[in-house]
């Protein structure tokens, strides 16, 4: 209960039309991240909480380690920390902004995220989940797969497979 107050500004941003349960689910999938002491295997750019758990979920059934950002700002940093033990990035294109930080898109940012890890040479595979996948653009070239919301997990999974990451 004090968890759950404790991010209640966090919370407020999601979608209470589908009830409590998904919020607890997220504050058990982000202790659970919390508690973990490799690195992370994903990386999730997501403001939603709901749709955080949703995907949150999806790594842990696979047993990939997720580690959850809601602003490209804290995205960069955890790449410039964790590059190496990131396997995939999971990126949503409207998340919230820092008031210090760029207003970008998933766009821009994908763009920006190609000038220091180039598409031909990352370790890592970038997945844009998204309800506005037509705002990609061009940039859409720079992601490794494109998934409109509400997407299947049946894609993704087919996608972690041939690939070699997760279970």
């Amino acid at each position: 209960p004090f968890e759950v107050l404790g991010r209640l500004p966090e919370f407020l941003r999601s979608d209470f039309r589908r009830g409590l349960e998904p919020i607890a689910e997220y504050v058990a999938l982000r202790n659970a991240e919390e508690d973990r002491e490799r690195g992370p295997d994903v990386l999730l750019v997501e403001d939603d909480v709901v749709c955080a758990a949703v995907a949150m979920r999806f790594c842990a059934r696979r047993g990939l380690a997720c580690r959850h950002v809601e602003t490209f700002a804290a995205a960069d940093q955890v790449l410039a920390h964790r590059a190496d033990s990131i396997r995939l990035v999971l990126l949503d294109l409207f998340v919230r902004v820092e008031a210090d930080g760029p207003r970008d898109t998933g766009a821009d940012w994908l763009a920006r995220l190609e000038g220091r890890f180039p598409r031909s040479r990352r370790a890592f595979r970038v997945v844009v989940l998204s309800g506005h996948v037509r705002f990609l653009g061009p940039a859409a070239a720079l992601a490794d797969l494109v998934l409109e919301k509400p997407w299947d997990p049946a894609d993704l999974a087919r996608f972690l497979e041939s690939h070699g990451i997760g279970a």
